[in-house]
């Protein structure tokens, strides 16, 4: 599972990469195109279209989201497991969204293109910050405090943190693990936060 996620992340660090006027490169596996003739002729050639470009980031995203909900899920773990798994959702969240602005600038580059960028608008709000709720709602988000601020996505805040003293952040400890090392644990992370989002989950 760390390999998936491994390649998700950098799936994710590549598309926040993206500059306004830049277009992402599908034919092998996923990268941002140079600016210039030549990338035009590869896109015609390849046919590395518009359409394209939605395909891959709606199976990415909707594949990012399934992985996330079968880690969730999993509560067959260790104290050690539960660590790691807390680790690797937050990169997940973290790159999620930094992802959203590649996205934005995306958008901006497909400004005439009313289909394709209410294509890109669908995939932020259906796939992308539904899987990051889902993601920071099962995280001991202290750890990382840049996911404590709201996601704006063209100009509208699609995200607001807001905190609480009613905390739903916590990692779900198996009852095959509940010794009392992690029960203090556990209460000592109830007097957390919580998140609300624009989207509501599925």
């Amino acid at each position: 599972m760390n390999g998936i996620i491994h390649n998700h992340l950098n799936g994710l660090r590549i598309i926040s990469k993206i500059r306004v006027g830049q277009k992402i490169n599908t034919i092998n596996g996923l990268s941002v195109y140079k600016e210039g003739f030549m990338s035009w002729v590869n896109r015609i050639w390849f046919k590395d279209s518009k359409i394209e470009t939605l395909r891959v980031l709606t199976e990415l995203y909707t594949v990012i989201y399934k992985n996330v909900d079968d880690i969730i899920k999993n509560d067959n773990l260790t104290k050690s497991d539960l660590n790691t798994r807390n680790y690797l959702l937050i990169k997940l969240a973290e790159q999620l969204r930094s992802s959203v602005t590649g996205i934005e600038n995306l958008s901006k580059t497909y400004i005439n293109y009313q289909t394709t960028t209410a294509g890109l608008e669908g995939i932020v709000h259906d796939y992308l910050i539904i899987t990051y709720q889902t993601i920071i709602e099962n995280i001991i988000i202290d750890e990382s405090p840049e996911l404590k601020k709201n996601i704006v996505y063209n100009n509208d805040v699609i995200f607001k943190y807001e905190s609480s003293s009613k905390n739903k952040l916590t990692v779900p400890i198996p009852s095959n693990i509940l010794t009392e090392e992690n029960l203090e644990i556990h209460d000592e992370i109830a007097s957390g936060t919580s998140l609300t989002s624009t989207n509501s989950l599925p």
